[in-house]
Formats: C-alpha cells, structure tokens, sequence
C-alpha cells in the first residue's frame, strides 16, 4: 500500500471515556487497599467500566461481593459516554438491584 502511496480509512475518532475532576482529587480508599472480609455482605466494592457497541458506548456497573469474590449484580446504561450523571446512575443501579437482590434471597445487606 505505502509503493501505491494508498492509505487505510480511519472511521473511529479518539475517544477519551477517562476524565481526571477539576481538582485532581481522587475518591478516597476506605478499604485500606484490604479486600478482604469476614463474611458475605459486608464489604461490596463496585467497579464500571465503557464497552463499545456497534451503536455507541455503553457503561456497565460491576457489584462485586468480596468475601465471595463474585459478581454479585451487572447493570448497563447507555448514553452516558463519558458522562458522569450516565455513570453514577448505572453504579446506583447496580447496587440498588444487587440488594434487592440480596433481599429476596433472605441475605442481610451490607452494613
């Protein structure tokens, strides 16, 4: 292609989906880095993260138990992009749905 001086089409822009806050702060660590727990439900930790789909972006929420070390709900949201409104409603989902969750099968909730 470089001898025919042909070039490939480029169709995705750049896109930058991490954005550092204004006063570069970061949340807090109230683990202590300690992921560990006695027993089920106490320490859940959320995490998310964008996934591209052939129609845009979309941001799924993780809640994680960390005594199971499983998933414990996966909620999705799309049209955030980037957006932090779209990403705080997906976590607030998620975790909202993981106790619902947690409620039905008689499980107590984390404190």
């Amino acid at each position: 292609m470089q001898a025919l001086a042909l070039k490939g089409v480029v169709r995705a822009r750049e896109l930058r989906t991490t954005f550092s806050s204004a006063d570069g702060k970061r949340a807090g660590d109230l683990l202590g880095r300690d992921f560990t727990a006695p027993a089920p439900n106490p320490v859940w930790v959320i995490d998310f993260t964008y996934v591209r789909t052939w129609v845009g972006f979309v941001c799924v929420a993780f809640v994680l138990d960390v005594f199971a070390r499983r998933i414990i709900n996966v909620d999705e949201t799309t049209g955030g992009r980037g957006s932090p409104r779209g990403r705080h409603r997906s976590q607030m989902s998620a975790v909202a749905s993981a106790l619902a969750r947690r409620a039905l099968a008689g499980d107590s909730r984390p404190a």
